[in-house]
């Protein structure tokens, strides 16, 4: 059984999907469709740059969300197939959980785009500049580091990625003393993000009341296909789900190892990344060694 797997925030990189914009009209389409919806040349921060640019979050997340898109579009061409006929079940990492939606035809590309950039603008409003960040821990289990976290919220667990690598967020003051913590415990590493602000975290509620009401305005369809949520770690399969899982991400755990580890448990032993990097595949390795971890090489 087959999973496609669809990467968040991170897998940006200036000139992603520029051979397939140029080779197929229907991705130079794509983006024609993102640059009008959003009203900037989103193409040439994608394809020109500078890097800096691309990563702000209200730019970088619907470059990934049409990268993706591109790359899908492109393999189901290759395979002339529908996608329920390539695999069984979608998932996506934080934002990239929009990208597996639209593979799942939950929803249209047109809004996915409109409802990630608001997502983008928000997450970066959310808390001022300079009172948030994020870490990447290195080399202790989440249940070591879960015993460190303050009962107030101030610094919360962000992202499962994989055994022996969790992100922590919260306001700075908080994360500099979790951080002696787990230093402490017997962290290897920890390793503060280039993020200017503290996602997955409490802190961002602000963000989920905007997403909350945006959602509200655009048209969802059940999946064809069970999509496992970020929130859960469990498919869903309703509108209703989708609507709930997307508002309740902005604030929660990111909780990709248990949504692994859910996949596997369902029979799929074959997970494929769709996106311009390979972060979801070498995470892949890092939680099931015996499982096909790839990402789409492309003929085309």
């Amino acid at each position: 059984m087959h999973a496609l797997l669809f990467p968040g925030q991170g897998s940006q990189t200036v000139g992603m999907v520029e051979s397939l914009y140029k080779k197929h009209k229907h991705v130079k389409k794509l983006f024609d469709t993102a640059n009008e919806i959003l009203n900037f040349n989103l193409s040439d921060i994608v394809f020109k740059g500078p890097l800096e640019k691309l990563t702000l979050t209200q730019y970088a997340q619907p470059a990934l969300v049409t990268a993706s898109t591109a790359i899908l579009m492109c393999y189901l061409e290759e395979q002339s197939k529908d996608i329920s006929k390539i695999c069984s079940y979608v998932a996506g990492h934080s934002l990239g959980e929009y990208s597996a939606l639209i593979a799942a035809k939950a929803l249209t590309f047109e809004d996915a785009i409109q409802l990630v950039y608001a997502r983008g603008c928000a997450m970066q409003r959310a808390v001022p500049t300079g009172k948030g960040s994020m870490a990447a821990i290195i080399g202790l289990t989440i249940e070591d580091i879960e015993v460190c976290m303050p009962p107030d919220g101030t610094c919360v667990i962000a992202n499962d990625n994989c055994n022996g690598q969790v992100v922590i967020s919260g306001l700075n003051e908080s994360m500099e003393l979790v951080m002696a913590a787990l230093k402490n415990k017997g962290a290897k590493r920890c390793i503060p993000l280039t993020v200017s602000a503290p996602f997955h975290s409490p802190l961002m509620q602000k963000a989920a009341d905007v997403m909350e009401n945006a959602l509200s305005k655009v048209v969802i369809h059940d999946p064809v296909m069970p999509v496992v949520s970020n929130i859960g770690a469990q498919p869903i399969t309703t509108k209703e789900e989708v609507k709930k899982c997307l508002v309740e991400q902005i604030c929660g755990r990111v909780r990709w190892r248990e949504s692994i580890l859910t996949l596997e448990s369902l029979g799929v032993g074959n997970f494929i990344e769709v996106g311009p990097e390979k972060v979801l595949t070498g995470l892949g390795k890092r939680i099931i060694k015996d499982a096909n971890h790839s990402a789409l090489e492309l003929n085309t």
